[in-house]
């Protein structure tokens, strides 16, 4: 019997998972953050970080997925 040998394919990450998350700036109205400026400008950056985190658990999930199935990354 002959071995030959198949290169594995690795999972493609979904492109929106690769784009960088968005920074939130403080909403300015005047010169100085005021105190409500502050907690609208927290829950933009508690949003942005909660999309970072979502990103980074749907390339783990890849990577497992891609671990089961036997793939393997080529290093050139």
């Amino acid at each position: 019997m002959q071995r030959v040998t198949v290169p594995a394919q690795c999972l493609a990450l979904p492109a929106e998972i690769l784009q960088p998350t968005p920074v939130p700036y403080p909403p300015l109205s005047g010169e100085h953050l005021t105190y409500g400026e502050t907690v609208i400008w927290a829950d933009a950056l508690l949003d942005a970080l909660d999309s970072a985190n979502k990103d980074k658990a749907a390339v783990v999930t890849l990577e497992k997925r891609r671990t089961q199935m036997g793939g393997a990354h080529v290093k050139g």
